[in-house]
């Protein structure tokens, strides 16, 4: 049996936890004030420290306007509205990937910008959608046949069979309940990532955690509990067991 899916859950809450505060929160702020939209400078922010402003080429010295990245603003500020709060995470993709084969046809990217795309529309849409990326896919068991668009929808029509937007909601509601600040979707995406990497020490996760103040540990260890309670019975869950040898929730 492998490393026990409760310390999965813990490594990948503490992930969470930190993330936000480090850059996620503040720049969901940012574009807030930004009237809930991206910018060319939002995008580049976002792009650069997720690891893949590479994929857009830098404009000539006199294109002061950025206008590569804020062509991709201009197009995700036109779908993330257009996106109903029922509409399946396969659709969305679907439509995601029309704007990803455009800016790569157009120059605008200079590689199939999936798994940037994905996570900039997060920032606009962190309801109904979650990101995606190799490592993301690999934890949940999608295969890679080398085609990243492919992937990328057989990745979000698995997520789709596993009810992943209930999940999510639900951990929305009992997190939100807590006062936690990471939404569920966000908590899930790192599950799907400690699970992919299979290295999941517990050692490692309660030495993070004895590092924080009091306030901070006591609310980790709250979503925690509150994830395993929520979740323990959902096919995501069951599916990740299944598929990594994990130790039951129990």
């Amino acid at each position: 049996m492998g490393v026990g899916m409760r310390n999965i859950i813990k490594s990948a809450t503490i992930a969470a936890y930190g993330w936000w505060w480090f850059f996620d929160g503040p720049e969901k702020s940012r574009i807030h004030s930004d009237m809930g939209q991206l910018n060319a400078r939002s995008v580049r922010r976002i792009s650069s420290r997720y690891s893949v402003v590479r994929a857009i080429p830098k404009c000539a010295s006199n294109d002061d306007s950025d206008s590569r990245a804020q062509r991709i603003a201009d197009d995700l500020n036109r779908l993330a509205p257009s996106l109903d709060a029922t509409i399946s995470l396969t659709s969305i993709s679907a439509e995601l990937s029309k704007l990803i084969e455009s800016w790569k046809a157009e120059q605008v990217t200079n590689v199939t910008f999936a798994s940037g795309a994905t996570k900039l529309l997060w920032f606009l849409r962190s309801s109904g959608w979650t990101v995606y990326d190799a490592l993301a896919a690999d934890g949940l068991g999608v295969p890679n046949s080398g085609d990243t668009l492919n992937r990328m929808k057989a990745f979000y029509a698995k997520l789709d069979d596993l009810r992943f937007n209930t999940a999510s909601r639900q951990l929305d509601e009992t997190l939100l309940a807590r006062f936690w600040p990471v939404s569920g979707s966000r908590s899930l995406d790192y599950i799907l990532l400690e699970a992919a990497k299979k290295s999941c020490d517990r050692f490692r996760s309660d030495d993070l955690l004895s590092k924080l103040p009091q306030a901070h540990r006591a609310s980790i260890e709250q979503a925690v509990d509150a994830t395993v309670s929520t979740l323990s019975a959902r096919p995501l869950f069951d599916h990740l067991t299944d598929l990594w040898d994990l130790a039951p929730l129990d």
